[in-house]
């Protein structure tokens, strides 16, 4: 076990961090208010753990990590970032306890949204920029900007980013690829990532909202996060401009940021506009806004066609996205509209993008693998393959697609069980359990888009914060852990 080398590359992941808390700490001298000694007192011990780290463990910069070392690395990330990112809250007085500052750090860097802030406008700018921030680097995935910036210079051979890759890249196996070599493929998502983040700040810009609060949301929707500067989120500024751009780049972060790239980049158009999982997506949203835009209207009928039909948008494409923004409180909608978002929990957005779930393409997989079962039942001797873009599927990614969604639905039920057991009311727990581990952010209730997870108790927030890291490195990364037999030689 090179254990030496996990944490060399822990202290670089750690310099990353507080190498970007300076990006608050300009904002909050500039607004001139108080959270500026937060970030100077958090800097200097971010710093410290990161060079302390890359010090101690100096010796074991050369070894290489396998597949092993590259899941403990990556859960590691997760963790100590979310402990290291939560500094800010306590030294600002953002939060009176740790569990409640991990929880926030947590659902930032996991883009899960959940927010323990009762009141979000009454914290400085800088402390609200963070919170944005660590949606923006958790977006584009931590350690993925990792490989793509820096362990190019140090893994000459690609083993070691190949490693590091299969285990922080969201999607599955049948996540598109752009180029052969990792480190090259990280650099082309990560520039997606910045073109898409620019556009999104300009539109909002070009609709009416302030820099800093462009700036703010432009992070958050880009990552599908759902973090904003407003009580009431999205629907705080009573904008359709502002509630319509939002909506379209939440719906263009949930596509594979590799099929923007050939389609753009390589001019590969008709292959990336023909992908199959991005048409399922399109579908699944289109049918989605069409129920709840009917099913509103027919509640709520001198609210006009219009009116319905833009938040029925929003609101399907937030929660698929699990951008977790909100433009209307969604609780008081019919129960026809409430089970289709309920539904879109599950599914989640395209693989190799920032939204999380369950992801379209495992679904796609799944049901045509069923399909192809059912078949075999009257015609056993039939030669069953299942196809994705064109591609044959092997029975053993087949069967893996199938025990992802197995496991999925178990960490749910366990997560909801254990809540329970900490004094949650047992609906509230399993959703919000569920809204963790899809990294979607509001769940129902208490914890629904008119509520925050401020009463969430202690032990409850932690758990929580587990499950957002679980679900955003989807499961298996993080459980693998637990397998006594990985750690033996």
């Amino acid at each position: 076990m090179h254990i030496g080398r996990v944490c060399y590359l822990l202290g670089m992941i750690i310099l990353v961090v507080g190498g970007f808390m300076f990006l608050p700490l300009f904002c909050a001298l500039i607004y001139g208010e108080s959270d500026a000694g937060a970030f100077l007192r958090s800097i200097p011990i971010a710093l410290a753990i990161g060079g302390g780290l890359l010090g101690g463990f100096r010796r074991c910069r050369n070894q290489q990590l396998r597949l092993r070392e590259s899941f403990l690395f990556v859960t590691g990330s997760w963790l100590l970032a979310s402990l290291v990112g939560a500094l800010p809250y306590l030294f600002a007085g953002s939060f009176g306890d740790l569990a409640s500052a991990v929880f926030e750090t947590a659902s930032g860097f996991t883009t899960t949204g959940s927010t323990a802030m009762p009141d979000i406008e009454i914290m400085p700018h800088g402390i609200l920029l963070w919170r944005s921030l660590t949606h923006w680097l958790g977006g584009a995935g931590i350690v993925l900007l990792f490989v793509a910036l820096l362990q190019g210079k140090h893994d000459q051979s690609g083993g070691e980013g190949v490693s590091v890759f299969k285990a922080e890249y969201a999607g599955g196996l049948l996540a598109e690829r752009v180029a052969p070599r990792i480190e090259d493929n990280a650099r082309a998502i990560f520039a997606v990532y910045l073109c898409l983040t620019a556009a999104c700040i300009l539109a909002l810009l070009l609709a009416g909202m302030n820099f800093f609060d462009a700036v703010n949301h432009a992070f958050s929707t880009v990552s599908t996060g759902g973090f904003s500067t407003k009580n009431l989120s999205i629907g705080a500024y009573h904008n359709p401009a502002i509630e319509w751009v939002t909506a379209l780049f939440l719906f263009l972060s949930s596509i594979n940021f590799a099929l923007f790239y050939l389609f753009f980049f390589r001019r590969r158009r008709k292959y990336a506009l023909g992908n199959p999982e991005l048409r399922c997506f399109f579908w699944v949203v289109a049918v989605a806004v069409m129920i709840i835009t009917l099913a509103n209207w027919r509640a709520y009928p001198d609210a006009g066609l219009m009116y319905n039909l833009r938040h029925a948008a929003f609101q399907a494409v937030a929660i698929i996205s699990t951008g977790g923004f909100t433009s209307a409180n969604f609780e008081l909608w019919p129960d026809l509209s409430r089970f289709v978002l309920f539904t879109l929990l599950f599914i989640g957005g395209c693989s190799g993008s920032t939204a999380g779930s369950i992801k379209i393409n495992r679904w796609y997989v799944a049901a045509k693998a069923t399909r192809m079962e059912l078949f075999g039942v009257f015609r056993p001797s039939m030669i069953r393959r299942v196809y994705y873009n064109r591609r044959a599927v092997s029975e053993t990614l087949a069967r893996q697609m199938t025990h992802y969604l197995f496991l999925y639905i178990i960490c749910v039920f366990i997560g909801g069980f254990l809540l329970t057991l900490c004094g949650m009311d047992w609906l509230e727990a399993f959703a919000g359990a569920l809204a963790s581990i899809g990294n979607v952010g509001p769940a129902i209730g208490s914890l629904g888009p008119a509520g925050t997870y401020a009463a969430v108790p202690a032990a409850g927030k932690y758990l929580l914060s587990f499950m957002m890291i679980i679900g955003r490195l989807e499961i298996y990364t993080v459980l693998v852990l637990f397998m006594p037999e990985i750690w033996r030689k």
